[in-house]
């Protein structure tokens, strides 16, 4: 096999009887490829898209951390208990509920349409289409 001529991409050609050249050859075409000008450019992109979605994640996992202690001691404590009592989950799944009914009632997308959720229909008396739209940020 050989490395033939292309613009940025390796292609690999390969000849009749050319098996004999084995481990040498896939050497030098994952060289050829590793240190290509487009590799190298996706991996500039990578790490320039990568790392700031890591460290958003890192935050949200931070930011989750803290209210587990808040919700599961801090609120507890202050209300004059030394730890979560057993009913405790009840009262904080309703809220949490609360909040993703909350959530899906009023923080409508742009790709909603205004029945949604009522079960009356579109106007023509059909039923929405369903297909999906990407929201326009």
């Amino acid at each position: 096999m050989r490395p033939a001529p292309s613009r940025g991409y390796l292609v690999v050609v390969r000849e009749e009887g050319s098996d004999s050249e084995g481990d040498a050859t896939a050497a030098e075409q994952l060289d050829v490829a590793l240190h290509s000008p487009g590799y190298l450019r996706l991996l500039v992109v990578s790490g320039l898209v990568g790392i700031p979605i890591s460290a958003i994640a890192f935050g949200f996992l931070a930011a989750v951390h803290e209210l587990e202690h808040v919700v599961w001691d801090r609120i507890p404590h202050s209300m004059g208990f030394d730890d979560a009592p057993a009913w405790w989950p009840i009262p904080t799944l309703g809220l949490a509920g609360l909040l993703c009914a909350v959530a899906v009632t009023r923080l409508r997308g742009p790709s909603c349409s205004s029945d949604s959720g009522t079960g009356r229909g579109s106007a023509s008396g059909r039923s929405p289409s369903p297909t999906w739209s990407p929201p326009s940020w």
